[in-house]
């Protein structure tokens, strides 16, 4: 405190000669408009962050596209567990999450992909109608079967098929995996190879007759792909399985109907 001059004991008892000339200490104009005396400023920051705002976003266009992501970019999303390659380019935020995980046990495994069900009930399949069962994969597999299950028996067919999911609807066919006889009880299915990669999809089946077919029972569905809806004027029930009377076509036939889980049919096998 001895510098700051004799009976000064606080700063603010200290004076400051405002007509010294601080100009050779080049801070006589601070906070002022920039002069030659005025202290040296950058006046390249401004342009310098425009600069960086630019850069980063060319950055995000050219990380738009899978294709285009940096190694750096690709190492991170493989620690995130993300497949690049199921991830639309235009949007690399709008992720999915990973859900749900998929059970691998050494057993052959029946499966309706991202259903939790704890048993069944049999339900009319009437003959004409599409029943559309969506689906979630959770990752890339190869299913090595198809088939419905048969608890009432009717003369006649099921015509078994898997269909692309078109913003909630079905869309393009995948597979045409053929028929099955459903003039008896029990387990129907046919021997396909077909791998599908991480996404939803559309089951689908047609009959030609009218047999009660297995599906998901009313309270017994613990998790299900999709939400589900209630009909406007219809009972308190969730449909999540979408309804067409006609013929198979390619693209799929739009749903006119919805109904509940009881009619989800079609079951994937994978080993």
């Amino acid at each position: 405190m001895g510098r700051m001059g004799a009976g000064i004991k606080k700063l603010s008892e200290l004076e400051i000669d405002a007509d010294k000339d601080w100009a050779a200490k080049k801070i006589e104009n601070l906070g002022a408009p920039d002069s030659g005396d005025d202290a040296p400023r950058d006046d390249t920051i401004d342009s310098k962050i425009t600069t960086h705002k630019g850069d980063a976003s060319a950055h995000h266009a050219k990380t738009t596209s899978i294709g285009d992501l940096t190694d750096h970019d690709k190492a991170a999303h493989d620690a995130l567990g993300i497949d690049a390659d199921t991830v639309d380019g235009a949007h690399k935020t709008d992720l999915e999450p990973d859900f749900p995980m998929k059970l691998k046990p050494a057993l052959t495994r029946y499966v309706m992909p991202g259903w939790l069900i704890s048993s069944g009930v049999t339900t009319d399949a009437t003959a004409g109608k599409i029943f559309y069962t969506p689906i979630f994969v959770s990752e890339t597999t190869t299913y090595t079967g198809i088939g419905i299950m048969v608890g009432t028996a009717a003369e006649g067919s099921a015509d078994l098929r898997i269909f692309e999911w078109d913003n909630g609807i079905p869309g393009s066919l995948i597979l045409s995996a053929g028929t099955v006889d459903t003039g008896t009880t029990g387990v129907k299915e046919i021997v396909i190879n077909q791998q599908l990669a991480r996404g939803y999809y559309f089951l689908a089946v047609r009959c030609t007759a009218t047999p009660k077919l297995y599906g998901a029972g009313l309270t017994a569905v613990s998790a299900a792909p999709v939400s589900g809806f209630i009909k406007s004027g219809g009972a308190n029930v969730r449909r999540v399985v979408l309804v067409v009377s006609a013929a198979y076509s390619d693209p799929a036939p739009a749903p006119t109907d919805a109904y509940e889980p009881n009619y989800a049919f079609v079951f994937l096998k994978e080993t």
